[in-house]
Protein backbone atom coordinates (compact mmCIF):
# COMPACT_ATOMS: atom_id res chain seq x y z
CA UNK A 1 0.00 0.00 0.00
CA UNK A 2 1.05 3.33 -0.64
CA UNK A 3 0.47 6.88 0.67
CA UNK A 4 0.40 10.87 -0.82
CA UNK A 5 2.39 13.22 1.25
CA UNK A 6 4.03 16.59 0.57
CA UNK A 7 7.87 16.73 0.92
CA UNK A 8 7.30 18.84 4.57
CA UNK A 9 5.45 15.73 5.57
CA UNK A 10 8.86 13.23 5.12
CA UNK A 11 10.38 11.13 7.82
CA UNK A 12 13.67 9.74 7.89
CA UNK A 13 14.01 5.97 6.46
CA UNK A 14 10.13 6.56 4.26
CA UNK A 15 10.34 4.74 0.92
CA UNK A 16 9.27 5.69 -2.11
CA UNK A 17 6.84 3.58 -4.40
CA UNK A 18 7.17 5.98 -7.79
CA UNK A 19 9.62 8.04 -9.55
CA UNK A 20 9.41 11.45 -8.64
CA UNK A 21 9.73 13.71 -11.77
CA UNK A 22 10.62 17.16 -12.39
CA UNK A 23 7.81 19.18 -14.52
CA UNK A 24 9.74 18.03 -17.64
CA UNK A 25 9.47 14.19 -17.21
CA UNK A 26 12.82 14.18 -16.34
CA UNK A 27 13.28 11.66 -12.98
CA UNK A 28 14.29 13.36 -9.96
CA UNK A 29 14.18 10.34 -7.39
CA UNK A 30 13.88 6.71 -8.31
CA UNK A 31 11.01 4.75 -7.04
CA UNK A 32 12.48 2.26 -3.45
CA UNK A 33 14.51 5.38 -2.59
CA UNK A 34 15.21 5.65 1.30
CA UNK A 35 14.37 9.16 1.69
CA UNK A 36 16.74 11.42 4.26
CA UNK A 37 16.41 14.81 5.41
CA UNK A 38 18.52 16.04 1.90
CA UNK A 39 15.99 14.59 -0.37
CA UNK A 40 13.36 16.20 1.56
CA UNK A 41 14.98 19.60 1.11
CA UNK A 42 15.65 18.70 -2.59
CA UNK A 43 11.94 18.06 -3.37
CA UNK A 44 11.08 21.43 -1.78
CA UNK A 45 13.72 23.40 -3.54
CA UNK A 46 12.59 21.92 -7.25
CA UNK A 47 8.72 22.34 -6.02
CA UNK A 48 7.61 18.70 -5.81
CA UNK A 49 4.28 19.26 -4.17
CA UNK A 50 3.51 15.38 -3.50
CA UNK A 51 5.23 11.93 -3.34
CA UNK A 52 4.00 8.39 -3.01
CA UNK A 53 5.44 6.62 -0.39
CA UNK A 54 4.94 3.04 1.10
CA UNK A 55 2.71 2.69 4.08
CA UNK A 56 4.74 1.29 7.19
CA UNK A 57 3.95 -2.09 7.40
CA UNK A 58 2.33 -3.15 10.80
CA UNK A 59 3.55 -6.65 11.75
CA UNK A 60 1.81 -9.10 13.33
CA UNK A 61 2.80 -10.77 16.91
CA UNK A 62 2.73 -14.15 15.99
CA UNK A 63 4.81 -17.48 16.89
CA UNK A 64 5.48 -18.87 13.51
CA UNK A 65 8.38 -20.62 13.54
CA UNK A 66 10.77 -19.90 10.69
CA UNK A 67 11.30 -23.12 9.32
CA UNK A 68 7.08 -23.23 8.32
CA UNK A 69 8.03 -19.64 6.68
CA UNK A 70 11.04 -20.81 4.63
CA UNK A 71 8.69 -24.41 3.37
CA UNK A 72 5.60 -21.97 2.16
CA UNK A 73 8.03 -19.34 0.65
CA UNK A 74 9.67 -22.47 -1.38
CA UNK A 75 6.42 -23.80 -2.11
CA UNK A 76 4.95 -20.28 -3.16
CA UNK A 77 7.80 -19.73 -5.42
CA UNK A 78 7.71 -23.40 -7.31
CA UNK A 79 3.65 -22.64 -7.31
CA UNK A 80 4.14 -19.03 -8.57
CA UNK A 81 7.59 -19.79 -10.62
CA UNK A 82 8.47 -16.52 -10.09
CA UNK A 83 10.47 -14.72 -6.80
CA UNK A 84 10.34 -10.78 -5.65
CA UNK A 85 12.79 -8.11 -7.55
CA UNK A 86 12.14 -5.29 -5.29
CA UNK A 87 11.16 -4.28 -1.65
CA UNK A 88 7.39 -3.85 -3.43
CA UNK A 89 7.18 -7.48 -4.54
CA UNK A 90 8.70 -8.75 -1.29
CA UNK A 91 6.27 -7.33 0.97
CA UNK A 92 3.39 -8.70 -1.64
CA UNK A 93 5.28 -12.54 -1.38
CA UNK A 94 5.92 -12.25 2.74
CA UNK A 95 2.05 -10.97 2.60
CA UNK A 96 1.13 -14.14 0.78
CA UNK A 97 3.25 -16.45 2.80
CA UNK A 98 1.91 -14.82 6.04
CA UNK A 99 -1.70 -15.27 4.62
CA UNK A 100 -0.86 -19.13 3.48
CA UNK A 101 0.05 -19.93 7.05
CA UNK A 102 -2.42 -18.38 8.79
CA UNK A 103 -4.88 -19.95 6.67
CA UNK A 104 -3.17 -23.04 7.04
CA UNK A 105 -3.04 -22.58 11.31
CA UNK A 106 -6.93 -20.92 11.27
CA UNK A 107 -5.67 -18.14 12.74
Amino acid sequence: MSMIISPDQIEEGMILVAHVKNKHGQVLLRADTVLTPKHQQFLITWGVTSIAIAEPVQKKDNNISSNAKTVQEQQLEIRLGWYPQNMQERDLFDMAIQSTIEKAAGI
